[in-house]
């Protein structure tokens, strides 16, 4: 004995109608399984295989900047200090993700400098950008506006 199929014939008709006429992706939802159905323009014939983006494909293979690339907590962190001001000072308790590995890698490529007063104590440090960060971080904002498809 064969198990039902998920969707009928019929109905996949229908979508692939809808999804034509309309351009649009047709979703359908039976017991936690999606059946998606989008419609399709031109000559060429469907992928059979969902296209995987290549990034050494690209035409002119623009490196970013900065090398290795910032890692989602570094660029967080650069995010924030350029957002207050290059030469401004935050408190280190102040900056999420901004952990005792971000803080190494930051300052072993000089974006930083941290500050703790004399007598201070941990939680009292301030931070700021480096010149070479403000200068790196400014080459990296102008990386992503000229190749946003990176």
């Amino acid at each position: 004995m064969t198990t039902k199929a998920l969707i009928t014939k019929a109905e996949l008709l229908r979508m692939a109608k809808i999804a034509k006429e309309h351009g649009v992706i047709v979703e359908q939802v039976y017991k936690g399984i999606t059946i998606r159905v989008a419609p399709h323009h031109g000559n060429t014939p469907a992928p059979s295989s969902p296209r995987v983006s290549d990034r050494r494909s690209v035409p002119d293979k623009v490196r970013p900047p900065i090398q290795p690339p910032l890692n989602k907590y570094e660029e967080a962190v650069m995010k924030s200090l350029a957002a207050v001001a290059p030469t401004a000072q935050l408190r280190c308790v102040r900056l999420k993700l901004f952990g005792a590995a971000t803080r190494e890698k930051l300052l072993a490529r000089q974006y930083v400098i941290i500050h703790r007063p004399d007598g201070g104590k941990p939680r009292d440090e301030t931070v700021r950008l480096s010149e070479k960060g403000v200068k790196d971080w400014e080459a990296h904002l102008k990386h992503i506006r000229e190749h946003p498809y990176l």
